[in-house]
């Protein structure tokens, strides 16, 4: 197995126990326990902590070594913030720039987060497309480390009242339901 896909592997791993609570906020990760407990060298260890830093689920400080993050209700809802305001330009390109044949696929979606997919996709934009739905990612994993995924999951999908005005071309109107749908689950401290 090469070391990047050795690396990928690992950062899963230690996402995956992070986000769980078998490795909890503040602990320390050494590379060489890690490496050990990986049955991997050094190096996909050092890659995944540089990683997982980089995503902000882990803090690398000089002469110290890596920590897993401490939940910041800060960063969430900073992330917030930026999610709502990628998500509200999706719905109003997607109301502007949608197809015929993207409209009918919406209309007959009855799921909401594949209905925010469709939407992302219906914006005809990828770049922008990448960016929210990485910043989604982003948002799930610091959500999940200060409440249950399921809530969130429930609750973050398009309702009908966006799915409507994006298939009639209202963008204002879509932009503004997606808003009243997306604003009560701001973060609070």
């Amino acid at each position: 197995m090469a070391n990047s896909s050795k690396a990928t592997t690992v950062r899963d791993l230690l996402v995956e126990q992070i986000l769980t609570g078998i490795i909890g906020p503040t602990t320390r990760l050494d590379e060489a326990e890690l490496a050990l407990r990986f049955k991997v060298s050094r190096t996909p260890v050092r890659k995944a902590l540089r990683h997982l830093a980089a995503i902000g689920l882990a803090v690398y400080e000089p002469h110290k070594g890596t920590r897993v993050a401490a939940p910041d209700f800060a960063v969430l809802s900073d992330l917030f913030d930026a999610l709502l305001q990628l998500e509200c330009l999706c719905v109003r390109l997607a109301a502007e720039r949608m197809e015929a044949t993207e409209r009918r696929r919406l209309r007959t979606c009855d799921d909401g987060g594949t209905a925010a997919e469709l939407t992302r996709a219906g914006a005809h934009n990828e770049r922008l497309k990448y960016v929210t739905e990485d910043t989604l990612r982003r948002f799930l994993l610091f959500w999940r480390m200060l409440a249950p995924a399921s809530a969130l999951r429930a609750a973050y999908a398009y309702g009908s009242e966006v799915t409507d005005a994006v298939v009639d071309g209202q963008a204002a109107l879509a932009e503004t339901a997606l808003r009243r749908t997306l604003l009560p689950l701001r973060p609070l401290p």
